[in-house]
Parts: C-alpha cells; sequence; structure tokens
C-alpha cells in the first residue's frame, strides 16, 4: 500500500488517535489508533543506529512529514510535530494525540487496545467534545514555577505576554499559571476536530511568535523548548474554552508503559 493510499485508509475514520513514535518499539494501531513517526525529516540524515530506526519507522507508519508539516522542527517542538501535522492535513471527525509510552486507558485497562476502540469512544463522546488526560499536581507551589525551575524564565513570560496583549480575554489563566498546581502534561488529547483546530491555531501562532522572537534576539535556548513551553500553554487554552465557552470535557485516566 502506498502512503497516498494508506492516508485515505486513514482519513475514513471517524476516530483517529495518533500515536508518536520517534524509534521502534511496540507497535499501538487498531480502528481508532494510528502510529505516526515524529521528525521523520530531521531522522532521515542520521547514521548508524538512528538511521536503522528511520528504515524501521518507515515500514511500520506514516511520518509527520508529507504535505503541510514541520517536521524538521522536532528537534524543538517534539510532538508538536504530529499536532500541526494533524492539523493541516487530518479530516477525521474527532482526533487526538498520544505516545507510544503514555496510552489514554478510558476503561483504566492495562491490556490492549486500553477501551480505546470505537464503541468505548462513541460512548465516551456522547456528552462532551473533548477528554483530557488526569492531571498531576506539581510538587513546587505553580504550574509557572514548575516550569521556571529547570527553564528559562523569559521564555515562558514572552509568551504569556503575547497572550495577554493578543487574547487579553485569556489573561485570568495565563495568571493562573502562577498559582495553579494542577496540570495537564504531554500534549496529549482528543477532541472534535474543529476543536483540535481551533486550539492548534492558536498554539502555533503563539509559539511561532516566540520563535521570531528568539531567533531574533540570538538568545540561547534548550532543545525542546517550544515542546516544554507547549504543555503549559494547554492549560490556559483549555482551561478558558472550559470555563468561558462551555466546552463539555472528560478526564481519563493515562497508563505508563517505561519499559517499551
Amino acid at each position: 500500500m502506498d502512503i497516498k493510499e494508506k492516508l485515505e485508509e486513514i482519513f475514513q475514520k471517524k476516530y483517529n488517535i495518533f500515536v508518536a513514535y520517534h524509534k521502534p518499539a511496540v507497535i499501538f494501531e487498531n480502528e481508532v489508533m494510528t502510529p505516526i513517526h515524529v521528525g521523520r525529516d530531521r531522522l532521515k540524515n542520521s547514521q548508524d543506529e538512528k538511521l536503522l530506526d528511520y528504515i524501521w519507522l518507515m515500514d511500520h507508519m506514516i511520518g509527520d512529514n508529507v504535505s503541510d508539516n514541520i517536521s524538521i522542527k522536532n528537534n524543538d517542538y517534539c510532538e508538536l510535530s504530529a499536532i500541526y501535522w494533524i492539523w493541516k492535513n487530518m479530516e477525521s471527525e474527532y482526533t487526538g494525540l498520544m505516545h507510544y509510552r503514555r496510552v489514554f486507558s478510558p476503561d483504566n485497562s492495562n491490556e490492549f487496545p486500553f477501551g480505546l476502540d470505537n464503541v468505548t469512544m462513541d460512548k465516551l463522546f456522547s456528552d462532551c467534545d473533548l477528554v483530557l488526560p488526569n492531571p498531576l499536581t506539581v510538587t513546587e507551589k505553580s504550574i509557572y514555577e514548575q516550569f521556571t525551575n529547570s527553564h528559562e524564565k523569559k521564555h515562558l513570560d514572552y509568551a504569556l505576554d503575547y497572550i495577554d496583549s493578543k487574547y487579553p480575554e485569556m489573561k485570568q489563566y495565563t495568571s493562573g499559571l502562577k498559582t495553579n498546581k494542577k496540570c495537564y502534561f504531554w500534549n496529549m488529547f482528543i477532541a472534535k476536530k474543529e476543536l483540535f483546530d481551533q486550539y492548534s491555531q492558536w498554539l502555533f501562532e503563539v509559539l511561532f511568535e516566540l520563535e521570531n522572537y528568539i531567533t531574533k534576539n540570538k538568545q540561547e535556548y534548550q532543545p525542546r523548548l517550544y515542546g516544554f513551553i507547549s504543555e503549559r500553554l494547554f492549560n490556559v487554552y483549555m482551561q478558558y474554552i472550559i470555563n468561558e465557552k462551555g466546552v463539555k470535557y472528560k478526564e481519563i485516566p493515562v497508563k505508563f508503559f517505561s519499559t517499551l
């Protein structure tokens, strides 16, 4: 099956939860799960064992480098290269993202397919439009402090200042990062495609603005910066649409597979 036929098959799914991979691992794939290799354009010029990873991933799943994409930015954007690809290219009615080591499990099951099938998804989305992972409580004073303890404070500040300027209606929720301790991590969610697209458009507007600022000012930054920042911005946006727009949502467990 060539890539065009594979994509046409994927597009026909009502529910499409993409599972992000960057190296060989157990493949999660069924009627609602589609594995995707993130950073394919970045990995294809690798050598030695990474070249073997690239060949294996090419053989087993689609990549995030087809059509409109930011695959080459994956080193800094992490799994967001998949979110961008889904936003620009996917046509399923409901879509989302999880990871090969972190898997949604509506039934709290440890066994594949973890309650992820069409029947369960119909039930899950019968009275909501958004599914989020159970939040974690940070040990620091706030989500903001948890980020700034390990990363450059000025980068998150710039992103939040931009949001406050461009989207003043969200200011309550940017400020909330400095007091809230509960946080949705991992950039994992499932949503109606309309909601997924609206979030993606907002997120990449903010991140590309931040990228321009960092590039122009020649500031040093850590690899995976935009992936880390997006986890905090995710909470700003989701709290805003839940509390101000009345979006109905559910929180479900995430299973961790550290040995994969």
